[in-house]
């Protein structure tokens, strides 16, 4: 048998890193990791702006914000 990590769960995502708790005992608090990436709403909205403004050179302005980005929660192991 193998050993594994307890599986974690959590209540809620968003742009703050949730504390989720472990399911299984015993219970611990675990902090996640957040990591931004560019994702197609990233896309759209730099494409919209271009667009919108016929700026090409201000399009690139919606990399540089976290909101529009994709948030990926990364669960550290030990």
């Amino acid at each position: 048998m193998t050993d594994q990590p307890p599986p974690y769960y959590a209540e809620k995502t968003g742009p703050y890193p949730p504390q989720p708790q472990a399911a299984y005992p015993p219970p611990q608090q675990v902090t996640t990791q957040l990591e931004y990436r560019s994702g197609l709403l990233t896309w759209l909205i730099c494409c919209f702006i271009c667009w919108i403004t016929g700026l090409w050179c201000i399009a690139p302005i919606a990399f540089c914000i976290d909101a529009t980005k994709d948030v990926y929660h990364i669960t550290p192991t030990d």
